[in-house]
C-alpha cells in the first residue's frame, strides 16, 4: 500500500529531526550559513513529503480499504468452463 510507504517515510525524516530544517522556508538557515544548499534541500524535501503525507497519503489508505471491502464483498467470479 503506497500511502504507508509515503507515511513511512515521512515518519523516518521526522524522526531523524528534518523538521527543524524547515526554517529555510522564512529564509531562515538551521546551520547559521545562509547559503547552505544542504539544509535548503531538505527543508523543501521535509515540507513536500509533509504536504503528500496530509493530503494524499488519507486518498490512498481509504481508497485501499475501502477496495479491500468490495473485494470481499463482491468476489471476482471465474468464468464458467465450457464443456463439449
Amino acid at each position: 500500500m503506497r500511502g504507508l510507504l509515503i507515511l513511512g517515510v515521512f515518519l523516518v525524516f521526522h524522526y531523524l529531526g528534518f523538521r527543524d530544517y524547515t526554517c529555510v522556508l522564512t529564509g531562515t538557515s538551521p546551520t547559521g550559513d545562509p547559503g547552505d544548499s544542504t539544509a535548503i534541500l531538505i527543508g523543501i524535501c521535509y515540507t513536500l513529503l509533509f504536504f503528500i503525507t496530509i493530503t494524499i497519503t488519507p486518498i490512498l489508505l481509504i481508497g485501499s480499504l475501502l477496495f479491500y471491502l468490495l473485494l470481499q464483498f463482491f468476489p471476482e467470479k471465474k468464468p464458467e468452463e465450457v464443456v463439449s
